[in-house]
């Protein structure tokens, strides 16, 4: 008999599973999903467009996988792609942030020009 090893999952609040019983006592329990998780398509491609598209685009790579895997009946697959699409959108939003901050503090601590001299200027002749 082939032996497989499990690897242990965090669940999702709204995630339902089957548990299967062990038909050895040391056999460990196996949790199956058996409903889709959401694919967070919508909020992937918000925060590519309004934030920061490099993580952007993996969120959206990640919510597509989610319907992919959603298709083929690999829930634990899909589970995990929609886990990572929702942690890819944190990091977009976080990085947008950080962005943000960083233009509107250049654009504050910008160093006014000193009097006499023109903005384009080299000096007064």
């Amino acid at each position: 008999m082939v032996e497989e090893q499990h690897e242990m999952k965090t669940l999702e609040p709204t995630q339902r599973v089957a548990v299967t019983k062990p038909t050895k006592e040391k056999e460990p329990r196996v949790v199956i999903p058996t409903t889709p998780p959401t694919n967070h398509y919508i909020l992937s491609a918000l925060v590519c467009l309004f934030g920061f598209c490099p993580t952007g685009i993996t969120a959206i790579y990640y919510s597509i996988l989610v319907s992919c895997y959603v298709k083929q009946g690999n829930l634990f697959a899909a589970w995990d792609a929609a886990r990572t699409a929702k942690i890819m959108i944190a990091v977009t939003i976080i990085l947008a942030i950080l962005f943000d901050v960083m233009i509107v503090c250049l654009i504050v601590l910008k160093p006014e020009p000193a009097e006499g001299t023109e903005a384009g200027g080299h000096g007064g002749h």
